[in-house]
């Protein structure tokens, strides 16, 4: 494993880390894409997909993202140090992210490049494809793919509070102001990401396993392979429906798609601790 870094085409300095196969040409990479607050480095999936990804010939790369984190500095060129996190960072921007990091595959030698994601990630994924439409991604692999306007309005009061505190301080020009409220109790977020990412109409409502009105025309133009990894104890996606429930909705609307494979572990949590090597094997069946 060694350390890489990117730059974004508006500035920003990412970090990751990357594996490769030893003694084989560069051909399969994994670009993997962390959800909310996480990060490339401290979930106990890492070392195994470190690991075992190269030895089934396959390089996996994971990197920083303006998501990572609760409240993250940054570097910019020229010297500039700005705070993302999960606090502060807009759906839309993760575009920049996601295209430093595929092009950084590509720019390492990488033919065919799978992009994998997990929880918001995914949802930022399929709006990447849609405005960037890169030829160079080949396969992608969606772990959790939440469902997260639906998931907030799970909580109707506390959504209701949270949006209205967001709008208000939106409006008197103090986005940046934290919440009063945690996120789910647990994460730190801004009124203008709060906003960004739970108005009716965010760019960020791409999934949706509710009978509400959704428009699915970005996940309908997804065009590549994809593969669709839940589990059955899997809160954030069981709150809304079921795995299995949800994947049936998403797979009907995978229309472009040549080919979607959907895999349910039983037993399998958010974090899919103890399913590791589960998810390796059934990853490089796919890409091979």
């Amino acid at each position: 494993m060694r350390i890489v870094k990117t730059l974004t085409s508006d500035g920003l300095k990412l970090t990751g880390f990357l594996s490769e196969p030893e003694n084989q040409k560069k051909d399969s990479i994994i670009v993997h894409i962390h959800g909310m607050a996480g990060d490339p480095y401290t979930s106990a999936w890492y070392p195994y997909f470190h690991k075992l990804f190269p030895e089934n010939g396959i390089a996996f790369l994971v990197g920083n993202h303006r998501g990572t984190g609760s409240i993250t500095m940054f570097s910019r060129e020229p010297e500039k140090y700005p705070n993302y996190g999960d606090a502060l960072e807009l759906f839309e921007e993760s575009v920049f992210d996601i295209d430093a990091w595929v092009q950084c595959a590509e720019n390492l030698g990488y033919k065919n490049i799978c992009i994998q994601s997990h929880s918001f990630a995914p949802s930022k994924v399929v709006y990447y494809l849609n405005q960037e439409k890169p030829d160079f991604v080949n396969k992608l692999v969606f772990i959790s793919p939440v469902d997260m306007l639906g998931l907030t309005l799970s909580k109707p009061k506390e959504y209701k509070e949270m949006l209205s505190e967001s709008v208000r301080l939106v409006e008197e020009g103090r986005g940046n102001r934290l919440l009063t409220r945690l996120l789910d109790g647990e994460y730190y977020i801004s009124a203008g990401t709060y906003a960004n990412l739970f108005s009716e109409d965010s760019k960020a409502n791409i999934f949706c396993y509710t009978d509400r009105k959704h428009d699915w025309s970005m996940v309908n133009e997804i065009d590549r392979p994809v593969l669709v990894i839940g589990g059955t104890k899997d809160m954030p996606m069981e709150v809304v429906s079921s795995s299995e429930k949800a994947f049936i909705v998403l797979k009907k609307q995978l229309t472009k798609s040549p080919k979607v494979k959907t895999v349910i572990y039983k037993g399998a949590e958010h974090s899919f601790e103890g399913y590791e090597a589960r998810i390796v094997n059934d990853v490089a069946n796919f890409l091979h």
